[in-house]
């Protein structure tokens, strides 16, 4: 397992997302999590994202990853969302939509036989981070600020703290606590 430091890792920021179409990827959601509806394709810099609309409910974001992402940096957000999940359910953050089979993330194929990822959130209704002038305070210093919020938060000393992941805010490096 390489680490997200190691050299390696960054080449997923030099790569393009996958080019799955819109029917994929709703069979994908279809097939894999049990979501039917229609794929509208969304920006994404590494990742290949698409909204699934069904009949009823709010939907989901089902993301078809590079396959240079690690799967590790994909296990830790699922467990970040987990965890911020059993501590605080009114969190408004997106919620890991399990595969039929209960796992976190699928493992699909494209023309070339390269494998991705492919992992769900639950869609979050809001305003689209783009449209956000100045950026959210969150954002860019500190955890958000619902009471007791960052002493339920053990992972803050983990290598990843600082950088956004999965949409969550989280202090810039030089606002995380230091180990010493």
């Amino acid at each position: 397992m390489r680490a997200m430091t190691d050299p390696k890792s960054l080449l997923a920021l030099e790569t393009s997302p996958p080019c799955f179409s819109a029917e994929a990827a709703a069979a994908f959601a279809r097939d894999i999590f049990g979501i039917d509806g229609p794929a509208k394709p969304l920006y994404g810099e590494r990742d290949q994202n698409f909204r699934i609309t069904p009949a009823q409910g709010p939907g989901i974001i089902l993301k078809i990853l590079s396959p240079t992402e690690l799967e590790s940096a994909v296990d830790f957000q699922t467990i970040v969302l987990d965890h911020i999940q059993a501590m605080d359910p009114s969190l408004p953050v997106p919620r890991v939509r399990r595969t039929l089979a209960g796992d976190a993330y699928a493992f699909v194929k494209d023309a070339a036989d390269t494998p991705h990822m492919v992992r769900a959130l639950d869609f979050q209704p809001g305003r689209v981070m783009d449209d956000v002038e100045p950026p959210l305070p969150c954002c860019a210093t500190s955890a958000p600020s619902s009471p007791g919020w960052t002493a339920r938060w053990p992972m803050s000393s983990t290598p990843a703290w600082g950088r956004r992941s999965s949409g969550i805010c989280a202090p810039s490096k030089s606002s995380a606590p230091r180990r010493r």
